[in-house]
This record gives structure tokens, sequence and C-alpha cells, in this order.
């Protein structure tokens, strides 16, 4: 939810603003190309956005930071824990479980782990939690409207990007491996059609043996956008 647009956001805004860059797909869910000033009908996020939520019973879709408000207003003490981590001065005076060095579920037994999760002091239960509703039909099913992994893209997401491809003169892919297969399909359109495929990438990508790759570089992209940004000055 901090996270800000780096040089590499601002810069392909920069590019588009001079008419070098049409339009913009990113795999990315964050909304930092519009954040950075990309118009949003310049930007397709291949793999939806977390700015929004959408339920899966009636298909409303509400703004995730309202979602977040009423889950922050109906959570409390869930909330106080997030923020500052379970202590040994807890609702009972003791962290659950006990020390044992793990858990049940196998993780490590401490107050904040690597993936973010916390342990739940002894006074709270999973079963309080109030999840939000769906404030149209009241269905707990909310998803945000990003691709989980083993997910399908949007079918009109899907058929836009293949459109942005077939209209575009070249293909520009920064900071990618392509590694998934919606992403590198694109490049591999772009080849089938003919079309110059210039990459910027910190290693190997999956399009590196696409014929119509007329430029690859592992040249680091903050480097590189940072030489674009000179030249562009």
């Amino acid at each position: 939810a901090g996270a800000e647009p780096n040089e590499g956001h601002r810069i392909c805004h920069e590019l588009q603003r001079r008419g070098l860059v049409n339009h913009i797909i990113t795999q990315n869910v964050d909304g930092l190309h519009l954040r950075a000033g990309s118009p949003r009908d310049t930007v397709l996020e291949l793999h939806g956005t977390l700015r929004s939520v959408t339920c899966q019973n009636c298909g409303t879709t509400t703004e995730r930071q309202a979602l977040q408000h009423r889950l922050e207003a109906d959570n409390g003490d869930w909330l106080h824990v997030a923020r500052t981590g379970p202590t040994e001065d807890g609702a009972k005076g003791k962290v659950w479980p006990p020390s044992k060095g793990a858990r049940p579920d196998g993780d490590a037994d401490v107050a904040s782990r690597p993936d973010g999760d916390t342990d739940v002091p002894v006074g709270l239960s999973y079963a309080d939690f109030n999840m939000p509703l769906c404030e149209h039909c009241g269905s707990d099913l909310l998803k945000p409207d990003v691709v989980f992994f083993g997910g399908s893209l949007d079918k009109a997401v899907r058929h836009a990007s293949l459109d942005l491809v077939e209209n575009a003169d070249r293909l520009l892919v920064l900071g990618t491996s392509l590694a998934t297969y919606s992403a590198f399909g694109l490049a591999r359109r772009a080849s089938d059609q003919g079309k110059e495929i210039f990459i910027c990438t910190d290693g190997d990508t999956r399009a590196d043996p696409l014929p119509a790759v007329a430029l690859k570089t592992q040249q680091r992209l903050g480097q590189l956008l940072t030489e674009v940004r000179q030249i562009l000055a």
C-alpha cells in the first residue's frame, strides 16, 4: 500500500508524453504506472488490479480501499495485532503457542514471520474475525480483481492485449523474464507478425530465441532508463 512509482514508471510516462510509446501493458497489479501519470486508457493491466474487489456471487465491484476501511472498523483487535505484533504483554500475558520452535502448520514460532504473518495472541480467535460482506447481496465471496497463479486472463483483457500488439509498430520489453505465457504470448504474436522486439531485462527471457528480437541487453533496467532520461533531457 505504501509503494510509490519509481524512475522506471516515470520514464515510461515521459516516453508516452513525447509520443515515443503509445501504450503500456503491465503484469503488475499495483497501479504505479497510473500514479506516475500515465493516462488510464493507455495502460492495460494484464493481470488485473488491487484497486478493486468483485463479489463472486453477484458481480458487484467495490473499491479496495473502501473495503479496507470496513475491515479495519470491524476488527479493531486484529488491526492492533497487525500493526504492533503480539507481545509477552498480550491479552493473557503470553503468545500462543508457547515457544516450541515450530507451530502446528510447520512455520517457525516467531512474532513476525518472513511471509508477513504473525502469531495469534491468546484472547483472539479466528472465529472472532469479521469478514466484510458484499454490500449488495451479503455474500462473503469477495475477490481482488487480480489473476491468481493458475488463473486465466479476463477475456476482454486478453483480446485488448492482442489488439494492442496487432496495432503496434514494435514491442519494447522492460524488466520481465516473460515467464508467464500471458506475457510471452504477446511477444510471440509480435514476432509472428514480423514486428521488431527490443528487450531490456537483467537475465534471460522466454522471448530471447524469437527471430524478431532485434536487440537484447542485460543491462540493469534502472541504469538503462537513467541513461534514457539523460538523452531525453
